[in-house]
This record gives C-alpha cells, sequence and structure tokens, in this order.
C-alpha cells in the first residue's frame, strides 16, 4: 500500500542494478521452502541460462514473491513452475477456468555497457 501512494505521488525510487535473475528466484524459493511443504505444491524450476536484467533487485523479489505466494495460495496445491527465460520484456497473463493463471514478467537483459547502482524515480 505505501508503494502504491508512493509511486501515485512520484516519490518511489528505484535503486537499479544488473541482476541475474536467476539469482533472485532461487532465493525466493529458499525463503518459501516451508510455505510450500505445507500446502504440498510441487515446485519446478528451470533457470538453464543467465538471465541478466537491469532491474531495483528488491522490487523484483517483491514482484516474485507475491506470484509464488499467490500461486501457493489459489493453486490450490497444484504444481507451480518457475521459469526464468532471456526477453526483451513484457507482462503477460493466462488464465483458463478452474485450471489456473499464468503470469508472465519479462525484463529486458541488461546493456554490458550500463553501469550498475544507477537511481531513478518515477
Amino acid at each position: 500500500m505505501l508503494d502504491a501512494s508512493q509511486f501515485q505521488s512520484g516519490r518511489l525510487t528505484f535503486n537499479y542494478e544488473i541482476t541475474d535473475l536467476r539469482d533472485v528466484a532461487r532465493e525466493v524459493l529458499e525463503s518459501c521452502c516451508e510455505q510450500l511443504r505445507v500446502k504440498s505444491s510441487k515446485t519446478t524450476i528451470e533457470l538453464d541460462q543467465p538471465a541478466l536484467v537491469l532491474c531495483d533487485r528488491f522490487r523484483m523479489e517483491q514482484v516474485m514473491m507475491n506470484l509464488l505466494s499467490n500461486a501457493m495460495k489459489y493453486g490450490a496445491g497444484r504444481e507451480i513452475q518457475i521459469r526464468v527465460e532471456a526477453h526483451r520484456g513484457r507482462i503477460r497473463v493466462e488464465s483458463l477456468l478452474n485450471a489456473g493463471s499464468t503470469f508472465t514478467v519479462e525484463l529486458p537483459l541488461a546493456d554490458a555497457e550500463v553501469g550498475t547502482g544507477n537511481e531513478a524515480s518515477l
């Protein structure tokens, strides 16, 4: 809720850094291991290639944590698949009635010449 009010007022800041999304996905998954076990949700993870993006790591952790939490909450124990792929950036949702939803967040790869630690506001 605080993020939404900061965003609307133009005070939300982002700390951009080159981040490998595989690392973020692993960390989020590790932090939810116990919850996944309790929910009996089989989890598969595909993290074959580096997926370097320029993003705010903390915000990306929030996105992944929210998606994983929703999958556990509404997935009724069905398998949760986590895939990190390299693309140019977009958000997509696919949903089938009584079958579940797939949320896809795609970020552009980081440019090798972009520095780290840049800060920007939206």
